[in-house]
């Protein structure tokens, strides 16, 4: 078990009654409440957790990565790999009034890291601030890795920030779709899990964040920059602004097609931190 710094908080392993194997690791508040089940059956075998010094999160993803590196070592195979770490959503822990995901647009499930190494290919140290996203995995493996990309893969490489940082990028649009009838079980069993009635889509810029739910014509804007938790929508203050975010989600869409029902999976980076957008 670890407590956090604050000592407000307790991760622990649960091992569902075994005493062979450590298996799911959980926090809980020190009231005995929240409890939060952060992995899944036997997701975490001989794992001691450990808090960040913030206390915002849990030393266990590094564990794992700590785990693949050295498999790689021992293999002699880490000179001859690209390994890209990334997730394809985040995860509401209260914030907005929800928990989960797939219910929002809201940077705290868009935003992922996007690492990549991959030594002698790929600069070491290098942080790329601009807006990215992971539509353009694709082409950027096989930039890296030698082949030339093929038209039939979206995006472009990001590669290309190693050398010019002040590249635009690729449209950084996600899309949510609607909760069809026979999905709504869960969402009206759990308040914290709202009935999406309505399709989302979401669009951000350097500075700005856009949720449009498109058959309500409900729009929330937001400076991730300056209010990372997104608590101030600026939607009905800064207009001109988001006429202008509407807009570059217009032409985005267009140029991607019809949209897809479910979410989509892009990045995108504020500072030292990538956003999934």
């Amino acid at each position: 078990v670890a407590w956090s710094p604050d000592g407000r908080r307790l991760a622990y392993l649960d091992n569902g009654g075994s005493y062979i194997y450590r298996t799911d690791l959980r926090t809980v508040d020190v009231e005995g409440t929240n409890v939060a089940h952060l992995t899944g059956s036997n997701a975490a075998p001989a794992f001691e957790p450990a808090w960040s010094p913030d206390g915002t999160q849990i030393a266990y993803i590094d564990s794992q990565l700590g785990r693949i590196f050295r498999q790689l070592e021992q293999s002699r195979e880490l000179g001859n790999t690209l390994v890209i770490v990334t997730a394809d959503h985040g995860e509401h822990q209260g914030d907005h009034g929800l928990q989960g995901h797939g219910n929002s647009l809201y940077t705290q499930l868009i935003r992922v890291p996007l690492v990549f190494r991959f030594d002698g290919h790929v600069p070491r140290g290098l942080r790329v601030p601009n807006v990215v996203s992971l539509r353009d995995l694709p082409s950027s493996v096989l930039d890296i890795i030698g082949p030339e990309p093929t038209p039939t893969f979206p995006g472009t490489t990001l590669a290309r920030f190693w050398s010019d940082a002040s590249d635009s990028g690729s449209a950084a649009v996600a899309q949510l779709g609607k909760t069809r009838m026979d999905d709504l079980t869960r969402p009206a069993l759990d308040p914290a899990f709202p009935k999406l009635d309505s399709a989302q889509v979401a669009f951000f810029d350097d500075s700005m964040h856009l949720i449009r739910r498109t058959t309500k014509a409900l729009e929330e804007a937001y400076r991730y920059r300056s209010d990372s938790l997104e608590e101030h929508n600026v939607g009905s203050t800064e207009p001109a602004a988001v006429a202008v975010l509407r807009e570059k989600l217009r032409v985005a869409l267009q140029a991607d097609g019809p949209p897809v029902r479910g979410a989509s999976a892009s990045a995108c980076r504020r500072g030292d931190r990538r956003l999934s957008c």
